[in-house]
């Protein structure tokens, strides 16, 4: 609230410019705030705001401290969904691991997802970090014609018996990892994303149902595609066709992808520029690189004969996570920094038991970073010690959407800069 100091009026309350703005503004602020509790509390300001939480666009966030008081949990979620009156915007449980929830409050998840308190749900995040996935609860197709965002983690689709077609006609960004799932049921599922923006699949091969073959019919505004499971035997997007990692046909590209996430076995270049081939118009590029000592990556380039458009206009960024300094790494990034000529960053995960005094310089000369194709390009080592690299990939990093580049951890709300 605004208050003035001395001599500044009569009447503070005069001054308090926030609480006579429109019941609507107020409701819209209180909707970003980001957490349920600190969304109540505003109840409690003055008598003006008293009631307007409850007629506020609702973002109820199930998170950690909730869960570990199970008892309450059930109580109040369930008077929080029966005492709001207002629309839906965004519902998000994560539960972390370590936090054993009895299977009677899994009864009550279907019971929630049916509140009329929900009805017009634009964000679902629901995630659980247990070995096994749990069931995902039918209730949750009924939101399929509202949500603009959808992101599951850790559940268990093989139980729905969903309609031959599901529609989700406004859904724009969809992610998926550690669940089980059929190929008909993401066939369908996918099929009915007919604005989808951004998709992120992570889904671990070995699982009860776990699809090899992913097809999306068409996907006209994708923007953002993170393919990191080489598990995943084919990919499909309307003409471009990918098997085991790497592209094998195209008739047409996909201009609309500007981000753009791989995992690549040595790392392989040539699957890499296949890839660049399919989406010419990427900006931003991160690998994850699983290493394979004899791949050689020595593609000879012209850019004269046959032109990466990607090469010469577009890429700007390029995050390479596990970088170890072998030979394919090299000689896989020395490709870029060569030839990238629209390049402003280019960044190196590095173990910090590599990242020494002497190693450093050395892999500047290998490199040639003093003859990148782009004078404006600046070239980071950044260390790690996660086994997986930098965390451009993890689950915590991915959780906000609505951004750009959900895989910037520098945007990343829970981080500080990458």
């Amino acid at each position: 609230m605004s208050r003035g100091g001395a001599g500044c009026g009569k009447n503070d309350a005069s001054l308090d410019l926030i609480s006579s703005l429109p019941d609507e503004i107020l409701g819209s602020i209180i909707s970003l705030l980001p957490t349920t509790k600190g969304a109540a509390q505003t109840s409690v300001l003055s008598s003006r705001w008293r009631h307007l939480w409850r007629t506020a666009p609702l973002n109820l966030v199930i998170d950690h401290s909730l869960l570990s008081q199970e008892g309450e949990c059930t109580t109040i979620v369930s008077k929080i969904l029966t005492t709001h009156s207002g629309p839906a915007r965004r519902l998000s449980f994560n539960r972390p691991r370590g936090i054993r929830l009895r299977r009677e409050l899994y009864g009550k998840f279907d019971g929630w997802f049916q509140s009329p308190s929900l009805n017009g749900l634009e964000e679902l995040y629901l995630s659980s970090d247990d070995k096994s996935p749990c069931p995902l609860p039918p209730s949750v197709l009924r939101f399929a014609h509202t949500l603009h965002i959808a992101s599951i983690g850790g559940c268990d689709f093989t139980k729905i018996n969903a309609a031959p077609t599901l529609s989700f006609p406004r859904l724009k960004k969809l992610k998926l990892y550690d669940v089980s799932i059929s190929e008909a049921t993401l066939h369908r599922l996918l099929a009915g994303c007919t604005m989808l923006q951004s998709l992120d699949l992570l889904i671990p091969h070995g699982l009860s149902g776990s699809p090899r073959t992913i097809r999306v019919i068409a996907a006209p505004k994708l923007t953002v595609l993170a393919y990191l499971s080489r598990q995943i035997y084919e990919l499909v997007i309307g003409t471009i066709r990918v098997k085991e990692m790497i592209p094998i046909l195209f008739t047409t590209t996909v201009r609309t992808v500007k981000v753009l996430v791989l995992e690549s076995i040595g790392p392989n270049l040539d699957a890499v520029v296949g890839f660049l081939r399919c989406f010419p118009c990427v900006e931003k590029l991160y690998i994850r690189s699983l290493i394979r000592k004899d791949m050689k990556n020595a593609q000879q380039y012209d850019a004269l004969v046959d032109p990466l458009e990607c090469l010469d206009l577009h890429l700007r960024a390029i995050v390479v996570n596990t970088y170890r300094g072998l030979r394919p790494d090299i000689n896989f990034a020395k490709f870029f920094v060569l030839n990238a000529k629209a390049l402003k960053v280019m960044k190196f995960g590095v173990s910090a038991s590599n990242c020494n005094e002497q190693w450093m310089p050395d892999q500047r000369t290998k490199l040639q970073l003093d003859n990148s194709a782009s004078r404006d390009a600046r070239f980071d080592f950044e260390r790690y010690n996660s086994d997986e690299g930098m965390l451009f990939a993890n689950k915590r990093h991915t959780h906000d959407m609505w951004i750009a580049d959900p895989f910037d951890s520098s945007l990343c709300k829970c981080c500080g800069p990458f």
